[in-house]
């Protein structure tokens, strides 16, 4: 992730803050080891998208302290129809609850909360890159229902590429759902096809 160094130790509210953040804590299981009992009395979800963010959003209230290595310990396989790369879902816009639990984590911190409602801001752009045209019809409504909520709190968006946080800005403005989505996709896969070729 975007740490320094190899080894490094989060205490108190900085856990929740680096979550919330994705820094040092990804939104995924197969990297992390938990003592057993932080899951005392923990739900499951019934879906299969984001339900680890669902069942890290119930843990990480109870850690105190949180170590971190930076090494490659695990080899993740990347499989074209697996649940973070199949087509879109209707089941995943309700995925989204999951992430915005971390709004309500925040509550009052002022300092968290942009994090979270940056975090929810930038899940929903992921899910509505996975939609068709089709699929943004069908599901219009409650997708005007996210981004009317992310508008009221645009102030607390902060997205860390600064073109990811225009072309969210101007959706959310423009409501151009479909055409903004194709070019943050279009976007993503260039800086991909860099990163392959060798560039920055």
């Amino acid at each position: 992730m975007n740490t320094k160094g190899s080894f490094s130790i989060i205490e108190g509210k900085d856990v929740l803050k680096a979550w919330m953040s994705c820094d040092a804590i990804g939104g995924f299981l197969w990297n992390k080891m938990f003592k057993k009992e932080l899951f005392c009395h923990i739900k499951f979800a019934h879906t299969d998208y984001m339900e680890d963010i669902f069942l890290i959003n119930q843990i990480i209230v109870k850690v105190h302290i949180l170590s971190y290595r930076a090494a490659s310990l695990y080899h993740y396989r990347q499989r074209a129809n697996s649940s973070v790369n199949r087509s879109f879902k209707k089941s995943d816009l309700e995925s989204l609850d999951y992430v915005y639990t971390m709004i309500r984590l925040a509550e009052d911190d002022e300092e968290m909360k942009p994090l979270a409602f940056s975090r929810y801001a930038k899940t929903t752009m992921s899910i509505i890159n996975k939609m068709k045209k089709r699929d943004i019809v069908l599901n219009n409504q409650e997708i005007q229902k996210i981004l009317d909520n992310l508008y009221v709190h645009r102030k607390y968006l902060q997205l860390k590429n600064p073109i990811d946080n225009l072309i969210l800005l101007t959706m959310l403005k423009t409501r151009r759902i479909y055409i903004l989505s194709r070019l943050e996709k279009g976007l993503i896969n260039f800086k991909y096809y860099l990163k392959l070729i060798g560039g920055d």
